[in-house]
């Protein structure tokens, strides 16, 4: 490459293409003549036309890119400014109450009115009233007499109820005094029969006995012994001849056999009456233990009709002195009395008023609920403020904005028709809003020089947060709906020289406030270029010019 052309690139690059131009033209019109010249000539043109060229395409290029603004994250105080409407209202709502049922005849104050302690309100009917006192009087009446017949009632239900109880003790002692005679008597009978077969002797003595009192087994057994006296007497006599020895031996002989005659009629008989008086006597016994089973057998149904008698007796003294079912009608009559005569007593003291409901305090009266013509009910006839009790600003405020107040903290306060400031108003009382879901009602004090009663108005409250180290502009926080992220403005190299790409880094938000939002370190640092707006939708990876170039 030659001198001249060096110098020509060189005058390009700097800026000063006018006067490089001029001055190689010279040098090159000294030798147009010359191969040489006409070649640096062409290369002038060619070299001069790609320059403006490209710097045409670097610039349409540059005007399309978006263009940014950046600021890089800041150490500040996150400050939480917290603002609501609101309204001046009464500390405390004083209800003015009626006995109910009483016919109004006249409201005599308006909604608005402030009123002085013990000024009439309301005006009740008293024909009305007295027709309520007769009516009430005749239902005094009526319950009275009711309560005596209840109290007679009561009074005959106890008497017969004692009687009930006597009976049925009287008739429990006589099923038990009526089962004792009667197993004593079958007991007796069982003793009776017992000692009866404890008398009854052996069988072999029965049937000795028996026999000694049969005669004819005695006359039988006499007879034997008859005949063995006359044997032994016939033996002893002596016989004098052959003759009479002959007739002495035929004698013994015969009376032998009617001793044998009479032993076995003795023997047969002895035999059969034996068995007779054996049979006898197992019988008498038999007999007798049959009836010791049947009074045993006796005995127990007859404890077994003890018991039954005794239990339903006893069941019938439970019942006798089970407790009746409780009956309040009496008490309740009673109750009913004394709510009579109270309510009674409360139309005499209206009567005695002159029928007029006075003011319980001083205050404005706020809401009046009492119509003309209608009957007092159990709600209020209208409410009033207590003039004593002052007043307060209340105003709402979200759940959000619940965590950076507290009790105490000073607000500033807008109030009145030119809306006068007042500061340093400190948060009396903050309660959840019975009307509004996730709402709280703040309470602050008023006095008398800074608003009236449905004063409207603006509370600020200024709350100092901690410091935070990268805080960000709310414009630089951007959400995909599942992470939060900011982007970025980051240097690269690229062929047409250094180039800003756009960088995203997720970030997780500590707090922020109505301008700014702190970030957690670790996703950006205090060098990053934090883009806080566009000219253009921008996305990771985009190029991006300052909007200040």
């Amino acid at each position: 490459m030659s001198e001249k052309l060096r110098k020509f690139l060189f005058y390009c690059k700097s800026g000063d293409t006018a006067g490089g131009k001029i001055n190689i033209e010279k040098e090159i019109g000294k030798k147009a003549d010359s191969f040489q010249g006409k070649v640096l000539k062409a290369a002038f043109w060619f070299f001069l036309v790609f320059f403006i060229c490209g710097l045409i395409s670097r610039g349409m290029y540059g005007a399309m890119l978006p263009r940014v603004s950046v600021e890089s994250p800041s150490r500040m105080y996150l400050n939480h400014k917290v603002e609501a409407e609101g309204k001046v209202v009464e500390n405390k709502k004083t209800a003015v109450l009626a006995e109910t049922g009483i016919r109004i005849e006249a409201v005599l104050v308006k909604e608005g009115q402030s009123v002085k302690k013990d000024e009439p309100l309301v005006q009740l009917d008293l024909k009305d009233l007295e027709d309520l006192i007769e009516n009430k009087e005749i239902e005094i009446e009526k319950n009275e007499i009711q309560i005596r017949t209840m109290e007679k009632n009561e009074a005959l239900a106890a008497n017969e109820k004692a009687v009930n109880q006597k009976r049925a003790n009287e008739d429990y002692e006589n099923a038990r005094q009526k089962g004792d005679i009667s197993l004593g008597e079958v007991q007796d009978k069982i003793n009776e029969a017992k000692a009866e077969r404890d008398k009854l002797p052996s069988q072999k003595e029965y049937v000795a006995a028996a026999r000694k009192q049969d005669g004819e087994y005695q006359t039988l057994l006499n007879d034997l012994e008859k005949k063995k006296e006359q044997l032994e007497d016939l033996k002893s006599k002596e016989a004098a001849s052959e003759e009479e020895k002959e007739e002495k031996k035929k004698a013994i002989e015969n009376l032998r056999i009617e001793i044998e005659e009479a032993r076995a009629a003795l023997s047969s008989y002895k035999e059969k009456q034996t068995a007779a008086f054996k049979q006898e006597w197992e019988t008498k016994k038999a007999q007798l233990d049959q009836d010791i089973s049947n009074y045993e057998k006796e005995s127990r149904q007859a404890s077994m009709q003890k018991d039954d008698d005794m239990r339903l007796a006893g069941r019938a003294v439970e019942d006798a002195n089970r407790e009746t079912a409780a009956d309040s009608s009496l008490e309740l009559a009673r109750l009913e009395k004394r709510e009579l005569e109270k309510q009674l007593n409360t139309y005499r003291k209206i009567k005695e008023e002159g029928g007029k409901i006075l003011a319980p305090v001083e205050g404005d009266i706020v809401e009046i609920h009492a119509v003309e013509g209608d009957r007092t009910g159990d709600g209020a006839l209208l409410h009033m403020t207590d003039r004593e009790e002052g007043y307060c600003f209340q105003a709402e405020i979200s759940k959000g904005d619940k965590k950076y107040v507290q009790l105490g903290d000073p607000a500033e306060v807008e109030l009145g028709s030119n809306q006068e400031t007042f500061s340093d108003i400190p948060v009396e009382t903050m309660e959840e809003s019975k009307e509004q879901k996730d709402s709280y009602i703040l309470s602050f004090p008023v006095t008398k020089e800074m608003g009236n009663l449905g004063d409207t108005g603006i509370m600020r409250i200024t709350v100092t947060g901690e410091e935070k180290k990268l805080c960000v502009p709310l414009s630089a926080i951007h959400s995909d709906g599942k992470q939060n992220y900011v982007l970025s403005a980051s240097v690269s190299k690229t062929i047409l020289g250094e180039e800003l790409k756009v960088v995203r880094h997720n970030v997780t938000i500590l707090d922020k406030n109505e301008a700014y939002a702190a970030i957690d370190q670790g996703s950006i640092s205090e060098e990053d270029k934090i883009i806080v707006s566009s000219t253009k939708q921008i996305e990771k990876g985009d190029t991006v010019r300052l909007l200040e170039e």
